[in-house]
């Protein structure tokens, strides 16, 4: 029976996002490595027969151009990483290769405005494979390529991708590497601050959302609105400064983030802490909160 990989994946174009997903047309550089989590044993599609094929071409032999094989001649000693591209987002991809060969997790990219699949397969045994793109769960077949394998050795185990789907900065991406995600940069709304605050990273003026975020020693570091501070009304000096600010990476939401690393300001002559100030935004002398801004 044919091994097939069908997954619950939504990209670009999605009507009906998947929870823990970002949805906002962006595609992570730093991990673009966003997987489904199985390779399930159904058979949702039987694309045909092996046949033998010892004096086959090397290149595949009928193929939608939407493919792509690396390497380009398909061997059974290697890993073969087979792509396809299309401009559409999709749900529920998977590839379908006949047997005897085994399919690994999608990764997901996207370059020049295309939407990218790339499955690691594993042939088995020298001959002519027949695989099938598929999408809603095998109900919809998006291109079909018919490629020769050559018998290079032994098949290999096919190794897990890196996989930070659901995971943040700091923890592992399941394949020896570290997850860099920051999700209050990637939450639609949670990203900007309402109101805007007074001020921005280049002095007095409108600032409203973040737009990246550093991951290091387990944290996400980001800037954060915060009150300069008035020498001649508090000489002993002020906790709030403006400055990066370093956060817990599962924290969502761009305003929590900066409220947080604000209230964790300490003033030691005072023995307080700076305080956030919600109606505009930005991090104060302990106590300044709700009085105007500018302090006349």
């Amino acid at each position: 029976m044919p091994r097939t990989l069908v997954l619950a994946v939504c990209v670009l174009g999605c009507s009906n996002p998947l929870p823990g997903r970002n949805d906002t047309g962006g595609f992570d550089a730093g991990n673009r490595d966003a997987s489904a989590d199985a390779r399930p044993d159904s058979d949702p599609m039987d694309v045909g027969p092996i046949d033998s094929a010892s004096d086959a071409p090397d290149a595949p032999i009928d193929c939608d151009t939407a493919f792509r094989f690396d390497p380009a001649a398909s061997g059974t000693g290697e890993v073969n990483q087979v792509s396809y591209r299309h401009i559409e987002g999709l749900t529920h991809i998977g590839l379908t290769v006949s047997a005897p060969s085994e399919v690994g997790r999608v990764a997901i990219s996207g370059e020049g405005g295309l939407n990218i699949w790339t499955f690691p397969v594993a042939f088995h045994e020298a001959g002519i494979y027949d695989v099938a793109f598929t999408a809603e769960m095998g109900g919809r077949v998006l291109g079909t390529c018919r490629v020769s394998v050559a018998d290079t050795g032994p098949p290999p185990d096919l190794e897990d991708p890196p996989d930070c789907t659901g995971r943040v900065c700091g923890e592992s991406d399941g394949a020896g590497g570290t997850c860099s995600r920051c999700p209050m940069v990637e939450s639609e709304g949670g990203a900007c601050m309402d109101p805007p605050s007074p001020i921005g990273p280049g002095g007095p003026g409108p600032w409203s959302c973040l737009d990246s975020a550093g991951c290091t020693g387990g944290g996400c570091v980001i800037w954060c609105p915060g009150e300069p501070c008035d020498t001649e009304r508090h000489p002993d000096g002020c906790p709030q400064g403006v400055e990066s600010c370093f956060v817990e990476p599962g924290i969502t939401d761009y305003e929590e983030a900066c409220r947080t690393c604000c209230r964790a300001r300490h003033h030691a002559p005072t023995g307080e802490f700076a305080c956030w100030d919600d109606a505009i935004n930005v991090c104060r002398y302990p106590g300044d909160c709700g009085m105007p801004f500018p302090l006349p």
